[in-house]
């Protein structure tokens, strides 16, 4: 058994059985990795408000050598709440994590790319007039530090021809009373 401590991202969690969750994470050192969080669904869980979508936190794990991790900790350093109340900046945040998540492979870390994620969220929340510009060098940094940014002058239209190419693409859209969203970094800020 091995015994971890790591900042992480939680990019997406899904229930397991009747109590637990699985909880991917992206994390500095490892990379994506998932993690079940054994109780996790419990309302009286020491998990419970932690284990939130796009939260950063501070994670104690183990790993056996047949299983995933487990969480045996989990405390929260930032929730974003001024994104999580906008849904234009959810949106936004939800896919800028699913773009790692699609294009990353579990346990494989790639050097800054935590902190890149990390920075964006951040700039999305300090900066909420500034999306377009804040996504679109966010996947300029994610086509470099996966290896398919072919030069540093790059347009628009040559990022739209690389995405379409070499990355697996979020596309989600819903609506509300007051809006309709189709969620596409591709369709809506790439297409112009």
């Amino acid at each position: 058994m091995r015994e971890i401590r790591t900042e992480g991202v939680i990019l997406k969690s899904r229930n397991l059985g009747e109590n637990d969750k699985i909880v991917t994470i992206f994390t500095p050192s490892f990379g994506k990795i998932e993690a079940k969080a054994r109780g996790g669904r419990k309302l009286l869980s020491h998990f419970t408000g932690h284990l939130e979508l796009l939260s950063i936190c501070d994670f104690a794990l183990y790993k056996s050598t047949r299983e995933i991790f487990t969480i045996t900790q989990c405390r929260t350093i930032k929730t974003f709440k001024k994104i999580k109340k906008d849904l234009n900046l959810i949106n936004q945040a939800i896919e800028i994590t699913e773009l790692i998540n699609l294009n990353t492979a579990l346990e494989h870390p790639i050097q800054g790319m935590f902190e890149i994620l990390k920075n964006t969220l951040g700039r999305l929340e300090q900066n909420p007039n500034e999306t377009e510009k804040i996504v679109v060098d966010y996947v300029i940094k994610l086509l470099n530090m996966l290896g398919f940014l072919p030069h540093e002058n790059i347009t628009k239209k040559e990022i739209r021809e690389i995405m379409e190419k070499h990355l697996n693409l979020p596309h989600m859209s819903f609506s509300t009373r007051k809006t309709f969203c189709t969620c596409s970094i591709l369709s809506r800020i790439l297409s112009n």
